[in-house]
C-alpha cells in the first residue's frame, strides 16, 4: 500500500496557522493504525504535578465532534467552568491516510498552527510514527504533551483542579469517586444497550441521584450516540433532552458527526 508523505516536522515556537487541504482517499488512501504501533496512550502526564502546575491559561485541548472520549473530556471542562485554565479547539471529522488535520470546517490549531495533529505527537516526541488521537492535552508553556489518556482525563479534570472548582457543582465529589469509577468500568468493559442504561439510571434524576456527576457524562457519550427508540425507553429519552438543554451538553454535542 502506498504511504502518504509525512507531516513536517514542526519546530518548538512556531507561531504560523495553517489550513491542512481537503481529505483525499484517492490520492492518500484510507488511515490504518499502524500495526506496530506502540499503546494508545503515549502520554499520560498528570495535572497538579510539579512537572504541569495549575495556572491559568496554560493548557489546551485538542478534541473532536466525532469522538465518545473526547466529548467526555469535553464536557467535564465546560461543566467544571475550566475554560480559563484550558482552551480548546477540534480536528476535522473526517480524515485520509495522514491523519486527522485542522480544516476550515473546524478551524485552524490556535497554539502551534499545525496542519495536522501529528505534528503535535512528533513535537513533544520526535520521531513518533504511531496511533494519533483525541483527547490530547498540551501544556502550552513547556510546549509540549500532558496527556491523551482518554480513561483518566475526564476524571483527573474535576479532581485536579479541585482547588478552583466550586465543590457544590463539581462533577467529580471525593464522595462519590469511588462510585463514579464503578460506573465507567461497567460502561466501558461489559455488554450494555438501552435495557442496561435504564437499569443504571433506575428512574433517578440522574445516574448516582440528585446530582450530575462524571457518571452521567460516561453514560451521555452512548445514549446521545445510540438510535434510540424514545417510546420504547420514555425515561432515557427523557432523560437525555433534559440534559441536551443544558448549555454545556448543547455545547459540546453536534449529533450530526456521530
Amino acid at each position: 500500500m502506498r504511504r502518504p508523505s509525512a507531516p513536517p516536522s514542526p519546530s518548538r515556537g512556531s507561531t504560523m496557522t495553517a489550513l491542512a487541504s481537503p481529505v483525499d482517499i484517492d490520492a492518500f488512501g484510507e488511515y490504518e493504525r499502524p500495526a506496530d504501533a506502540p499503546g494508545r496512550e503515549p502520554f499520560t502526564g498528570r495535572l497538579g504535578t510539579a512537572e504541569f502546575p495549575i495556572e491559568p491559561g496554560r493548557y489546551h485541548l485538542y478534541a473532536g465532534w466525532f469522538c465518545p472520549w473526547a466529548h467526555r473530556v469535553t464536557l467535564s471542562r465546560a461543566l467544571n467552568g475550566l475554560e480559563e485554565y484550558i482552551s480548546l479547539s477540534w480536528i476535522d471529522n473526517e480524515r485520509d491516510a495522514r491523519g486527522w488535520a485542522f480544516r476550515e470546517g473546524t478551524g485552524e490549531d490556535p497554539v502551534n498552527g499545525f496542519e495536522f495533529l501529528r505534528e503535535a505527537y512528533r513535537l513533544a516526541r520526535p520521531g513518533y510514527d504511531g496511533h494519533v488521537s483525541v483527547p490530547l492535552l498540551w501544556d502550552k508553556v513547556a510546549n509540549t504533551a500532558v496527556s491523551n489518556d482518554p480513561a483518566s482525563l475526564a476524571l483527573s479534570f474535576p479532581a485536579d483542579f479541585d482547588a478552583v472548582i466550586d465543590p457544590e457543582t463539581s462533577t467529580a465529589p471525593p464522595a462519590l469517586r469511588e462510585k463514579i469509577a464503578e460506573v465507567e468500568r461497567f460502561l466501558r468493559l461489559e455488554p450494555n444497550g438501552p435495557t442496561e442504561w435504564d437499569g443504571l439510571l433506575g428512574g433517578r434524576e440522574y445516574v448516582l441521584g440528585e446530582r450530575l456527576t462524571e457518571a452521567d457524562l460516561y453514560l451521555w457519550v452512548k445514549l446521545v450516540r445510540y438510535p434510540l427508540d424514545d417510546e420504547a425507553w420514555p425515561a432515557l429519552a427523557e432523560y437525555r433532552d433534559r440534559l441536551m438543554a443544558l448549555p454545556a451538553f448543547a455545547a459540546t454535542t453536534d449529533r450530526s458527526t456521530y
